[in-house]
This record gives C-alpha cells, sequence and structure tokens, in this order.
C-alpha cells in the first residue's frame, strides 16, 4: 500500500477525533480571514475617504474661486423650515438694479421625497438616535433669459442638449437619475404628475448629484410656488464691491447674503470636520490592527499547540503500528514523512472548513471580534459626524492565504510528533501496550 493511500486511511480512521480537529481547525481559520478581512476593508475605506474628501474640497474650491462674483441671498431671519421660508421673486429684479451689479437670477430649489414619513433612524453607541431625510432627487428651477445662465446650469452634456431660453416643458437629467427615472434623451418624466420630456443628460459631478434642471416658471407650477424662489445669485460687475454690495442687500432687504469670504470659511470648516473624521477613522483602523494582531498571534498559537497535541496522541496511540511498520523494513524517514503528510492533509481540511465558515461568517465573526467604532459628539452629548466599520470582504487571495497557513500549521504542529514517532525502537514499540 503507498505512503498516501496510508495517510489518507489512518486520517479517516477516526472519524470523530478528525472531524473535531478540522472544524476547530477551521473556526481558527475562520477568525483569521474575518480578522484579515475587516482590518483590509477599514483601510481601504480610509484611503477611499481621504480621496472623496480631496475631491470633493477640490470641488468646493474650484466652485467657490469660479464663483467669487457671485452673491448667494437666501430668505433672512435664519428660519429655515421644511417646505419654505421663500423670497418674492420680485425683489430679484430690484437688486439687478443696484449699481455695480451686473444681473440677478432667481433660482428655485426644491427637493423630492417618497413621502413626508421617509426618514431613517440610526441608534449610536450614546443612545443618539439620529433622522435622515433621505431625498430622490432635487430640483432646480432657473429663470433662463438670464446672459449668465452658463454659470448655473452644467456644462458637461453627454447626450441631447442643454436648457435655453424659451424653453418650457422640458428637463435634463444628471447621469446617475436616468435610472431611477429609466428615461433618456427623448423620454416622458412626471414630477408631481407634471409630464416633461428629457432633453439632455449632464455629467454628474459631486455638486450636482440627484440633479434635474428645469425653468422657474415649470419648477413654480411643479410646487404650487407661483411668484416664489428660493434664492437668488447676483452677479456683482467688480469682484472687489461683493461684500459692499452683499452689505446693501442685507440692510434694504433683509436677506441673508453669502459672498466669496463667506463660503471660504465654510470650506475651511468643511475642511476640518473632514480631518477629523480622517483622523477618527485612523485612529479605529490602528485599534484594529492593534487588537486583530493580537488576536491573530493568539488564533496561530492555539491552532498550532491543538495540531501539535493531537498528533502526539496519535503518535503515542500508534506505536505498536509503528514498531510494526519499522519492523518489516520502514525507515525513520518514511515514518516522519506519513506523519508530516497526515498533519497537512489535515491542516489542509481545516483550511477548507475555515474558508467556508468564514466566508459565510466573517461579518459576524468581525463584529464580534473587534471594536466598533464611536461617533463624535459634542460636550454635551450630541452627535455631530461619526464613521462606520467597512463590511469585510473575503477575496479569493485571502481563501487561499488561510488555506496556505492551516496547512502550514498542520505541517509544523506534527513536525516534532513525526519526529518523535520516526525515533522510536521497533522492538520497545511492538512491546508497548
Amino acid at each position: 500500500m503507498g505512503m498516501l493511500s496510508r495517510v489518507f486511511r489512518n486520517v479517516v480512521r477516526k472519524k470523530v477525533r478528525t472531524a473535531l480537529i478540522v472544524v476547530a481547525l477551521g473556526f481558527c481559520m475562520a477568525i483569521l480571514i474575518s480578522i484579515q478581512a475587516s482590518i483590509t476593508a477599514n483601510q481601504e475605506s480610509l484611503q477611499e475617504m481621504k480621496e472623496e474628501n480631496a475631491k470633493t474640497l477640490q470641488s468646493v474650491a474650484e466652485e467657490i474661486n469660479r464663483t467669487a462674483s457671485i452673491i448667494e441671498v437666501f430668505p433672512g431671519g435664519g428660519m429655515w423650515e421644511f417646505g419654505g421660508p421663500f423670497i418674492n421673486e420680485s425683489i430679484a429684479y430690484n437688486i439687478s438694479s443696484i449699481e455695480g451689479v451686473e444681473d440677478a437670477i432667481p433660482i428655485l430649489e426644491r427637493f423630492i421625497f417618497p413621502n413626508a414619513g421617509n426618514m431613517t433612524k440610526e441608534s449610536t453607541d450614546g443612545g443618539v438616535v439620529i433622522h435622515h431625510f433621505m431625498a430622490l432627487y432635487k430640483v432646480e428651477g432657473i429663470q433662463l433669459n438670464s446672459s449668465h445662465i452658463d454659470r448655473i446650469l452644467p456644462t458637461k452634456i453627454i447626450k441631447g442638449r442643454n436648457l435655453k431660453k424659451g424653453d418650457s416643458g422640458v428637463v435634463i437629467l444628471s447621469q446617475n437619475l436616468t435610472k431611477h427615472f429609466d428615461a433618456g434623451v427623448g423620454d416622458t418624466i412626471t414630477i408631481n404628475g407634471i409630464y416633461f420630456e428629457v432633453v439632455g443628460v449632464f455629467e454628474s459631478t459631486l455638486l450636482t448629484s440627484r440633479t434635474l434642471y428645469m425653468s422657474l416658471s415649470d419648477a413654480q407650477r411643479v410646487f404650487n410656488l407661483t411668484g416664489k424662489v428660493s434664492k437668488i445669485n447676483v452677479y456683482v460687475e467688480d469682484v472687489d464691491r461683493v461684500e459692499e454690495i452683499a452689505n446693501e442687500i442685507e440692510t434694504n432687504y433683509g436677506l441673508n447674503a453669502i459672498t466669496y469670504l463667506d463660503k471660504m470659511n465654510s470650506l475651511l470648516g468643511m475642511r476640518e470636520h473632514m480631518k477629523e473624521r480622517e483622523e477618527k477613522m485612523a485612529r479605529y483602523v490602528d485599534q484594529l490592527q492593534s487588537i486583530g494582531f493580537q488576536e491573530f498571534v493568539t488564533t496561530l498559537i492555539a491552532a498550532s499547540v491543538m495540531v501539535l497535541f493531537i498528533m502526539l496522541y496519535a503518535v503515542r496511540e500508534r506505536t505498536k503500528e509503528i514498531g510494526i511498520l519499522k519492523a518489516i523494513g520502514f525507515t525513520g524517514n518514511s515514518i516522519l514523512i506519513q506523519f508530516l503528510l497526515e498533519g497537512i492533509v489535515i491542516g489542509f481540511m481545516g483550511g477548507v472548513v475555515g474558508a467556508v465558515i468564514g466566508g459565510i461568517a466573517t461579518p459576524m465573526l468581525a463584529n464580534i471580534l473587534l471594536p466598533k467604532p464611536k461617533p463624535i459628539t459634542t460636550p454635551s452629548g450630541h452627535v455631530i459626524s461619526g464613521i462606520e466599520a467597512a463590511n469585510p470582504i473575503v477575496t479569493p487571495e485571502m481563501i487561499l492565504l488561510v488555506i496556505g497557513i492551516a496547512v502550514l500549521l498542520g505541517g509544523l504542529g506534527s513536525l516534532y510528533p513525526a519526529w518523535k514517532a520516526s525515533r522510536k525502537s521497533p522492538v520497545e514499540a511492538i512491546r508497548y501496550e
């Protein structure tokens, strides 16, 4: 009988014991998979966060620089409520008559929600419940008879055309809204029960994601807000007079005028907030790596010791068999190789079982074994932002690595028992009871 045949026969001969060691080793390997998958996923999430933050800051900074001579005018009083307040459209014409103002474009900006009660609730470690309104998309109603309309409408049209003066009953969609409406250029969509033809699709950006544009009059009709707008874009002839004109608008009309400097301060605040989130995520990843490494090493030691004792027991149990093999001509090296191969086969089986368990239970195991990120809170305990642990994903490379580790542990764990078996005296082994 060949050596491999004896190896497989010996492995399956003690079915219960082999099954127990394979399952136990499998759970150890599943733990390794879940730890590594979670650490890798969170490292990638941190890198993605940094890249996304950098892109966002760059886009916002470019937009601010591009609109340095624009004043954004909003309703005064700071009383923002769901559905209001609004500015009378006629005020835009009054503002356009101010000396130094080149143009004032009224805009109606509204969000479409699935229903008024569509809120998600998220519990945090601090017991605080956060409510999120999940908007389906945003509608921008623009007055189309302005010479500055190209500074408001998106410029990268992918299909069809842009809006133009005199348009009515038509819209342009951001690319990521075409799937939502299941519509493209030439199709018809409905918004609040009113039909519109899609005449163009533009490239989605961070600032125009899930947005559609239409004429101001159409938007006022959709939302039943005749003569009302949500903001006014004021174009100033001389950028050096922006602050002066903004102050005049606030004084004379009681509105909030946001200028280049205000936007830059907001950008700085955004940068600090993003930096805080990145640092928090980095600390969390460091904590994961530290705890994960400790659990990784502990699991490896436990698996190695388990294989070692099982194989030592197998050598002791099969002492007489070893003596008989030596008596009929088997060398010490052949005995050593046989026991090594048995350990490797058990390790391989444990690795495969571990890969299966890990592939199914990694999210649950990672949730049990590794810490959760904590939300960022104010001194009063209110959540201002937070991060979430990334969902661990098991890759084929990770599965192959863990199976390789299991095979290595099986070989190393059986190395001393195999050596011990190869050194036994055939006479003493045969006489062993």
